[in-house]
């Protein structure tokens, strides 16, 4: 089970983003939650049974909204995908593919889409972006984004320090970033 956590400030970009999960939604593989931080307004795939709509009006970068999905999220890999990017065609099948019990989260490369260059992987503040990973539920446990601007590095960051036999690194671009700016 892979759980896709956006947070939204630019609902016009969910319908894009959509069509990128799309081949992999399903009940039992892929949910997408989507947590908006604007004004309440219609769902836009009220359809789509694999897709979970939520307001929260407490706008700070993303943060409160990865952490409202997180509470709501019991098992399965967690994925935070910003509504300004869409999903990497292969990140689902290679997250799949992952079999040993022991790794419990992922790191592996981004594409700067618009430069075309590659970041590598540096877990720590600063120097590497909340799309370059994903984490088994169970790893995360009660550790929450805190507010700020580097708050995906720095949670990252600690996790990785804390429990670094957990990870394996993939040298695979899987993630892109700002796709759709």
């Amino acid at each position: 089970m892979v759980n896709i956590i956006t947070p939204s400030i630019h609902p016009e970009n969910l319908k894009r983003i959509y069509e990128t999960i799309k081949p992999f939604g399903d009940k039992e593989k892929v949910w997408w939650y989507i947590v908006y931080d604007l004004e309440k307004g219609e769902r836009m795939f009220k359809d789509v049974p694999w897709v979970r709509e939520f307001w929260l009006l407490d706008h700070c970068w993303g943060n409160p909204q990865r952490n409202y999905a997180l509470n709501l999220i019991k098992d399965g890999w967690c994925y935070f995908l910003d509504d300004d990017n869409v999903l990497h065609p292969k990140l689902v099948e290679e997250i799949e593919s992952i079999t040993d019990p022991n790794i419990q989260g992922i790191l592996f490369r981004q594409l700067f889409f618009k430069q075309r260059f590659a970041r590598v992987i540096h877990p720590k503040q600063c120097c590497i972006d909340q799309a370059q990973f994903a984490l088994k539920r169970e790893l995360i446990g009660d550790k929450r984004y805190e507010l700020g601007y580097t708050a995906d590095g720095k949670f990252i960051e600690e996790l990785y320090r804390d429990y670094p036999e957990k990870f394996l690194r993939i040298e695979k671009i899987l993630c892109f970033y700002n796709y759709l700016r």
